[in-house]
């Protein structure tokens, strides 16, 4: 993304599920969008958001030695980055863009941020729904241990001629398509 501005900024946004939150950080670079990095924690390990963005800003900007000359981010993160990015010292302008062309990077990064989020809850689900695929496999098959590997085999032919084979490869009961 090649974005109308000239030097280093940032887009913060955040997200929160019944059980997460899910902090959101796009690196601009030279008017660039070249880097995003994703800080997730449970609701149960902290009381609010602003535990995460303080954690986040001393972890991407204060200990990394980012240099960005802004940040931009919704009003409710605003009181929040810029009282962390006071503590440690840096001089990094913090807005949060009313109308235009910033309004809409932030939008867009609420928008990631949700994604991310709902990907992350999804995989979670996935990882459960595969332990129980296994498990029924292994009590259907009276297999001592559940299947690390599958490699399941097709061989078709036309009476003889034409021989094509295939195999299919899963590894923790999930599809391994580099092996295929």
């Amino acid at each position: 993304v090649d974005l109308d501005l000239r030097y280093n900024a940032q887009i913060w946004a955040v997200h929160e599920s019944d059980d997460y939150f899910y902090l959101l950080i796009q690196d601009i670079i030279d008017g660039k969008l070249l880097y995003q990095f994703g800080f997730i924690e449970q609701k149960n390990k902290i009381t609010d958001v602003t535990d995460l963005v303080e954690q986040a800003v001393y972890e991407h900007i204060g200990n990394n030695g980012k240099k960005t000359k802004e940040i931009y981010c919704d009003s409710s993160l605003l009181p929040v980055i810029k009282e962390s990015v006071q503590a440690i010292k840096e001089k990094i302008g913090v807005k949060a863009p009313k109308k235009g062309e910033k309004k809409e990077w932030v939008k867009n990064a609420e928008t990631n941020a949700k994604l991310a989020l709902l990907k992350h809850l999804k995989s979670k689900t996935e990882k459960k729904e595969t332990i129980n695929v296994c498990e029924e496999l292994k009590h259907v098959l009276r297999l001592a241990h559940c299947p690390e590997r599958i490699i399941g085999f097709d061989i078709s032919h036309l009476q003889g001629t034409n021989i094509v084979a295939s195999a299919v490869y899963f590894k923790d009961g999930k599809p391994y398509k580099s092996l295929y």
